[in-house]
């Protein structure tokens, strides 16, 4: 049973995405699961509903939609943050010439009081919509930010207070790392880009550990802080006193591997910037919001692959997550409904569209979930291996000769690394089998 402490102001989920000439789409809308979305009739919620799972080929816009989302939701406020757009509206050849139109961004939002979570008929509370475009000048791009429905003010009014808990966005790029003390600077960043800032500007790292462990004890939250990392780890590596314990070894941070660095690293931040905005005697875990995680799997052992989502999802229950990735066994955690995958839009050469599928994978192998839908390969075999197959299936066609048989049957079930010896005690197996 997962606890949930509901926070006490209406706070903000995305509800629906309306992208339009922003970089690789042209014309793409998607919902959005969110804690306690009511869904259609029909439609079950699935049972990690604050999970968003984007997959697709490089180049098809995973984090475009996560840049997207980012300036949809922060427009209002972005002129004056320290972000500078660059190649957000979408460019596309026409002919000799380049075809440029303002790109188009439509967030629906729903502002959910902290009772959503107990089924009470209201649990909706207010639904709004920011809407902002992009506008090319030369080679300068300006965000300009259509007027906000008048209803609108009272709820939208937090995005100006830096450390409003009703409007929480953070967002963690695949370049994220943490900064070193002597080269950490929140610079001329407002708080709120801060929190997103490292998806837009490759440079900008994370928090460093130890500033981080100074501020959340200054916070009075560093003890809740380790009792979450650590639910959030394996095994294997565990805090202890200001360090880590990683089998049975005491480490610094710093010295710890590549995949624990990169996860602690974008955690250890969220923790900070909830700490930050959370009021007094209010838990960590129990912060609502929006947070964004591109290649959730980065540099994550397999076996950690398979359960990293439910893990997060549940321990930030209030929290609506965005994430990505390439790895079979992360999509293959979640559910159908989670799931949305970018492919080309059929009604625009060049650009992408958001979907999503009917097909369940959850709980299949890799294998399945590779050569499905979602991923679209014809075989998950080495290519090098694939050539050698197809050449021998050529040699095979009108030949009598049942030695060619028996060495695509030997590399189809024991692929190419083996040598003289290996093959011909193989081949003599398979004869006798076939026998």
């Amino acid at each position: 049973m997962r606890r949930v402490c509901a926070p006490q102001k209406p706070t903000m989920y995305i509800e629906r995405l309306h992208i339009q000439d922003f970089r690789c789409f042209a014309d793409t809308e998607f919902t959005l699961n969110y804690p306690g979305r009511k869904y259609p009739r029909g439609k079950k919620a699935p049972k990690l509903d604050n999970v968003n799972l984007f997959l697709g080929d490089n180049g098809t816009g995973k984090t475009s939609a996560f840049r997207a989302a980012v300036i949809a939701v922060l427009s209002p406020i972005l002129n004056n943050s320290g972000f500078v757009t660059e190649y957000s509206v979408r460019r596309q050849m026409a002919g000799a010439t380049t075809e440029v139109k303002p790109a188009s961004l439509r967030a629906k939002t729903v502002f959910v009081p902290p009772n959503r979570l107990l089924n009470h008929p209201d649990y909706l509370g207010f639904v709004g919509e920011i809407s902002s475009r992009i506008t090319v000048v030369g080679d300068t791009e300006s965000i300009h930010l259509d007027p906000l429905a008048e209803e609108s003010d009272d709820h939208f009014r937090a995005l100006f207070t830096a450390k409003s808990p009703e409007i929480f966005l953070a967002a963690y790029a695949a370049n994220r790392r943490t900064a070193r003390p002597e080269g950490y600077s929140e610079g001329n960043r407002t708080a709120r880009y801060q929190r997103v800032a490292g998806i837009f500007e490759d440079h900008v790292g994370l928090m460093p550990f130890r500033q981080g462990q100074l501020e959340l004890v200054n916070l009075d939250h560093i003890d809740e802080a380790d009792e979450i990392l650590d639910k959030l780890l394996p095994e294997e590596v565990q805090t202890w006193d200001a360090n880590f314990i990683s089998r049975l070894t005491p480490l610094p941070f710093s010295a710890l591997s590549d995949g624990y660095r990169t996860f602690i690293g974008w955690v250890w931040d969220l923790l900070v910037q909830i700490a930050r905005v959370t009021p007094s005697g209010t838990p960590l875990y129990s912060m609502s919001g929006i947070v964004i995680v591109d290649e959730i799997d980065l540099f994550l052992h397999p076996d950690w692959q398979r359960t990293v989502i439910a893990r997060i999802a549940t321990t930030f229950p209030n929290l609506q997550f965005l994430f990505s990735t390439h790895s079979p066994l992360v999509a293959g955690s979640v559910e159908s409904s989670n799931i949305y995958v970018l492919e080309d839009d059929p009604d625009n050469e060049g650009a992408s569209v958001v979907k999503q599928y009917t097909e369940h994978i959850q709980g299949l192998s890799a294998d399945q979930i590779l050569t499905g839908s979602y991923f679209g390969l014809r075989t998950t075999r080495a290519q090098p291996l694939v050539d050698d197959l197809n050449d021998l299936l050529a040699k095979a066609v009108g030949s009598d000769d049942p030695k060619i048989a028996i060495e695509y049957l030997t590399r189809l079930n024991l692929g190419s690394e083996r040598d003289e010896a290996d093959r011909n005690a193989d081949q003599k197996k398979l004869t006798a089998t076939s026998s």
